[in-house]
């Protein structure tokens, strides 16, 4: 599991917290109706899947997490002294919420199958888009479109794990312990650890960074009831339009390991 510091547009970086084999958003428009974020699965029955081997832990958290209606995603990482926090709900029609950025500035994000919508100054100055036709709108970026790449992950909960669990080499497993008042038996490999719920569905609930890292994703609210609302028409504007009038607009680059 990997954990990148974000560069404006790269989501798919941020979000790829875990390639461990495995809201305070302020986002009105794209409104979540989960509650507070909890780690408690609602069926508390122990599943015995610690012990279980490490890839057949895995394959039935991802199992798990693949069939999941919803999910919410918190990543904390540091960037020179400073938190960076990513709030992200996600459901099987798409995701709302903010990804955090290191100069303190918020991206909002709307995540459909069809298209991302992202408001935030931040974005909108890496794409070279004039001011004028940018504040106070939410940019959208088609599925075909290049820049939709470096929001892998957005699209639905199904997108998301399969973008955030896949399976490392030299997987071990760590004793039980509690996370979120949940206990979880844990899958160690050189790029982190992400911990597994041994009540209920054996669902993912927090991925840390390798030792001599900064970071961690908390994965809650599992299969809550969400809503995604794509923003009103007359509040976007087409990224097509934009990258025409800026045509030597830079590319978003993926962020630094």
């Amino acid at each position: 599991m990997t954990l990148r510091t974000p560069l404006v547009l790269s989501a798919a970086a941020l979000l790829a917290v875990a390639t461990v084999t495995g809201c305070s958003s302020s986002t009105t428009t794209g409104t979540s109706s989960s509650p507070a974020a909890s780690a408690s699965p609602a069926d508390t029955t122990p599943n015995n899947i610690e012990d279980k081997s490490a890839e057949q832990i895995l394959k039935a958290a991802q199992t798990a997490a693949g069939e999941a209606s919803s999910v919410h995603v918190v990543v904390e990482q540091d960037s020179n002294g400073t938190t960076v926090r990513t709030d992200i709900t996600l459901s099987e029609n798409g995701s709302t919420g903010t990804l955090g950025q290191p100069d303190g500035q918020g991206v909002e994000v709307i995540g459909t199958p069809d298209a991302i919508y992202v408001k935030g100054g931040a974005f909108a100055q890496q794409l070279g888009a004039p001011a004028d036709q940018v504040e106070g709108k939410w940019i959208s970026i088609p599925k075909d479109n290049p820049v939709s790449q470096s929001f892998a992950g957005l699209g639905s909960v199904q997108d998301f794990v399969k973008n955030v669990l896949a399976t490392p080499k030299g997987l071990k497993k760590l004793p039980v312990k509690d996370v979120g008042g949940v206990p979880a038996v844990g899958l160690d490999s050189a790029q982190g650890a992400l911990w597994i719920s041994t009540q209920g569905e054996p669902l993912p609930l927090e991925v840390t960074a390798p030792e001599g890292q900064s970071g961690k994703m908390t994965l809650s609210d599992w299969n809550a009831p969400v809503t995604i609302t794509p923003p009103p028409q007359d509040e976007v504007v087409d990224i097509t339009s934009l990258q025409s009038a800026a045509p030597t607009a830079p590319a978003p680059s993926p962020a630094a390991s």
